[in-house]
């Protein structure tokens, strides 16, 4: 067995370790066999990326930020290294920040991007642009159509956007037909709207169906 294959299979077994660590969110100690293996291999993608995750998970958000600026330079086509940038910034409350780190990674991103989109539509709440905001949730929606949260989120700001309270009346209504089992928290508010919109219009002498 010659060096070359002895490291690939001291690395794999390395990566399986992290992964079943990270996923049993054991973050500081994934983070030990990170620095080992980075050693091994230095300026490898998954190891910076996976630093950044852990040290994110573990809020110490300039180490987590160091490691996936470092991961972008090796891969530039990682889309999902610059979300993770836009949610530092988002909970630094840096929101401009953040809103270029989403916009990049929806520009760079080859796969669904309703995540981007979604996060990209919380910035504009904190940033009070309620036109962007809604149009951010209908572009997550529309990226992934089992993203149940983006369409409950594009009914509620539609409501409070858009004076035609029938745009929110038919976006509630597909989340409760589509989604009804997913959060009853959130049905119960969304069939609550139905039926409030409903009314109002049938005091107008308008029946929605």
């Amino acid at each position: 067995m010659n060096f070359s294959f002895c490291r690939l299979y001291h690395m794999n077994l390395n990566k399986l370790k992290i992964n079943n660590l990270y996923r049993e969110e054991k973050f500081a100690e994934a983070i030990q066999y990170l620095q080992r293996i980075d050693t091994i291999a230095p300026n490898e993608h998954y190891t910076q990326k996976m630093l950044g995750r852990c040290f994110f998970n573990l809020k110490k958000y300039d180490e987590a930020k160091k490691y996936f600026n470092k991961a972008i330079r090796i891969d530039r086509s990682d889309f999902k290294a610059y979300t993770y940038l836009g949610d530092i910034n988002f909970e630094k409350k840096k929101f401009y920040k953040a809103q270029l780190d989403y916009m990049v990674a929806t520009f760079a991103g080859k796969e669904p991007r309703d995540v981007e989109y979604y996060q990209l539509a919380r910035v504009y709440e904190k940033l009070g642009n309620p036109k962007e905001e809604v149009k951010s949730y209908k572009r997550a929606f529309e990226e992934n159509r089992k993203n149940y949260k983006a369409l409950y989120q594009l009914a509620k700001t539609s409501e409070d956007y858009y004076k035609d309270k029938r745009i929110a009346y038919k976006h509630y209504k597909n989340y409760v037909n589509r989604f009804e089992r997913k959060d009853s928290v959130l049905t119960k508010y969304a069939k609550e709207r139905i039926k409030e919109i409903k009314k109002y219009y049938f005091l107008q002498g308008e029946i929605l169906q």
